[in-house]
C-alpha cells in the first residue's frame, strides 16, 4: 500500500515554479507489524523531481517511538535531481530489535530542499506487538500462544516450559493439552507430544498418520486428555489419533463442515467427536469400542442445542428436550 504525501498549498506554490518534489514512502503490508522478538520492516523510499529546474536535496529518515522519542536510523544523504529524475533510496530495511518497546511507531522519510529550505515528508505506521492467538487450560497446565510460539506453565508450581521441541513462528491456530498438541503453521500441521517428569517436560515431534495430508487447514481441536485431534481443512472435517481414528479404521463419517449453519467448535473425545449447529448435533468416529457402540453411532435428537461437551468416551448436550448424554 502506498501512502501519498500531503503538502500544504503554500509550500506547493513556492515549489511549483522551479523544483517540484514528490516524496513517497510505502510498505508491502497494509497494516505492518513487528513481533515482540524484533524483526525487519521493509520499506520503499523515493523522491521524484517533477519540476523544471535541478534540485539539490538532502534525504533522511527517523523513527518516532510510542513515547514520542526520536530515533535516527541513517545519516542524511545529499542527492542532485535533474527535472523528471527520480531517486530510489537503497536503505530499504528498518531493523527493529527486541529491545525496542512494544507499541505504535511511525517511520518518517524527509527531504530537505537546499534551494529554498523547504522540508517535505511522508510516513508509515506499524505496531511492535505480541498478538495473543489462544489461551488454554487443560488438566494441570495453562498455555498462552502468540504469533511467535507457545509458553506453558504448571498450575501446581508455576514451572514454565515450551510445549514444542523448538519454537514455531506464524501460528494460525493451535490446540493442546497436557499430553500433546498440534498447530497450523501456514498450510502445514505440526504435532508433538509432551513427556512429563518430576523436574522437566520433554517435547518431541510426532509425525501425522501415514496418508494424512492437508490442503488449507484453518482450525484445529484436541481432546481434553488424550492425543485425538480434528481439523477443518478446505471445508471438510478431518480427524486422527493414536487409537481407532487412524486412516483405514471403520468410522462413521463427519458432516461436511461448509454445509453446517453456525457451527460451534468441535468437541473431541478418545474415539469420536461432535459438533453443535443450528440444526442439531452431529457426532462421528469409531463405530464400536470393545464390541460396544460409541456415542458416534447413537446420537439423540436435539432441537436448538445450546450446550455440548465430549469427554473420554461419552458426550452430553442440552436442547429444547433437556440434557441428554
Amino acid at each position: 500500500m502506498k501512502f501519498q504525501i500531503l503538502v500544504s498549498g503554500v509550500a506547493f506554490a513556492a515549489l511549483s515554479a522551479h523544483a517540484q518534489l514528490n516524496v513517497e514512502l510505502s510498505t508491502q503490508a497494509e497494516n505492518p507489524s513487528i513481533k515482540k522478538e524484533g524483526g525487519v520492516l521493509e520499506v520503499q523510499k523515493s523522491v521524484t523531481n517533477t519540476g523544471t529546474d535541478n534540485a539539490a536535496i538532502k534525504v533522511y529518515s527517523h523513527l518516532i517511538f510510542p513515547d514520542g522519542k526520536t530515533y535516527v536510523d541513517a545519516l542524511p544523504a545529499e542527492v542532485y535531481l535533474a527535472p523528471g529524475e527520480s531517486y530510489q533510496d537503497s536503505n530499504m530495511l528498518l531493523d527493529v530489535p527486541a529491545s525496542f518497546p512494544r507499541g505504535s511507531y511511525s517511520y518518517h522519510y524527509s527531504v530537505y530542499n537546499q534551494q529554498n529550505s523547504q522540508i517535505l515528508s511522508d510516513s508509515v505506521t506499524f505496531e511492535k506487538k505480541s498478538r495473543i492467538i489462544d489461551v488454554d487450560v487443560s488438566h494441570d497446565i495453562a498455555c498462552g500462544t502468540d504469533m511467535t510460539g507457545t509458553l506453558c506453565w504448571k498450575l501446581t508450581d508455576g514451572t514454565q516450559y515450551m510445549p514444542t521441541p523448538e519454537p514455531i513462528f506464524d501460528i494460525r491456530d493451535i490446540a493442546l493439552n497436557n499430553k500433546a498438541g498440534c498447530a497450523i503453521v501456514g498450510k502445514e500441521v505440526k504435532c508433538w507430544e509432551n513427556r512429563h517428569s518430576r523436574d522437566k517436560v520433554d517435547s518431541l515431534w510426532k509425525p501425522l498418520p501415514r496418508g494424512l495430508t492437508f490442503t488449507d487447514p484453518q482450525r484445529i481441536f484436541v481432546a481434553h486428555k488424550n492425543d485425538s485431534f480434528c481439523a477443518i481443512d478446505s471445508g471438510e472435517i478431518v480427524c486422527w489419533s493414536s487409537g481407532k481414528w487412524n486412516p483405514g479404521a471403520v468410522n462413521t463419517a463427519p458432516p461436511k463442515y461448509s454445509e453446517l449453519k453456525n457451527p460451534s467448535d468441535i468437541e473431541v473425545g478418545r474415539y469420536g467427536a461432535c459438533i453443535r449447529h443450528d440444526n442439531g448435533i452431529d457426532c462421528w468416529g469409531a463405530k464400536k469400542v470393545n464390541n460396544k457402540p460409541t456415542f458416534a453411532v447413537e446420537v439423540p435428537i436435539f432441537t436448538n442445542p445450546t450446550y455440548l461437551i465430549v469427554a473420554y468416551n461419552y458426550a452430553c448436550a442440552k436442547g429444547d428436550e433437556g440434557v441428554k448424554c
